[in-house]
C-alpha cells in the first residue's frame, strides 16, 4: 500500500471495508485523524482471514474508527458524503474521502509481449495476475525465484 498525503483534514470518511480500504483507515488512525469506514457489504473485511479479520477490526476498535455497513455512496462535497443505508439517506460532514474500493488485476500481455521481443524474462505473479492476498504473491515470487 502507497498513500502520499498532501493534506487531510481531522475527519475522514474512508469507502470500502476490504484489506485495502482497512489499511489506509489504520494507517490515517494512527496520525489521529478520526475515521469513519463506509463498506456497502453487509460485513467488514469479508476478504480477510478469520484471525486477520478479528485483528484488524480490534485494532481499528481501540482507535476509535467507526465501522459502517450497507452503506452504500451517493455523493461526495467539499465538506460531506453522502449515503445511502437501508433506504435511508444520510449526509455525513467530512473534512477529507479516500475511496478505497475494489481490487482488480490489470492485464501485462503488453509487457509481456515486449518483454519476449527484448530477450528479457517475464513472469506474472501476485495481483497481475488476478486480485488477492499478498501470500499468493509472495509464495508466487518463491517458487519462480527457485526456478530462476
Amino acid at each position: 500500500m502507497f498513500v502520499r498525503i498532501a493534506y487531510f483534514g481531522p475527519s475522514i470518511k474512508s469507502g470500502g471495508g476490504g484489506l485495502v480500504g482497512l489499511e489506509v483507515a489504520e494507517y490515517l488512525s494512527e496520525r489521529e485523524h478520526v475515521i469513519t469506514v463506509l463498506e456497502m457489504q453487509d460485513e467488514i473485511a469479508k476478504d480477510l482471514g478469520a484471525l486477520r479479520k478479528i485483528s484488524v477490526v480490534e485494532r481499528l476498535a481501540a482507535d476509535g474508527v467507526i465501522l459502517r455497513t450497507n452503506a452504500k455512496y451517493t455523493a461526495i462535497s467539499k465538506q460531506s458524503v453522502t449515503i445511502e443505508v437501508e433506504g435511508t439517506t444520510e449526509e455525513i460532514p467530512a473534512d477529507s474521502v479516500v475511496v478505497a474500493v475494489g481490487a482488480k488485476s490489470r492485464s501485462s500481455e503488453q509487457l509481456k509481449e515486449k518483454c519476449i521481443e527484448a530477450g528479457i524474462p517475464c513472469h506474472i505473479i501476485g495481483d497481475a495476475v488476478r486480485a488477492r492476498r499478498a501470500l499468493n504473491a509472495t509464495a508466487e515470487a518463491t517458487e519462480i525465484a527457485r526456478v530462476i
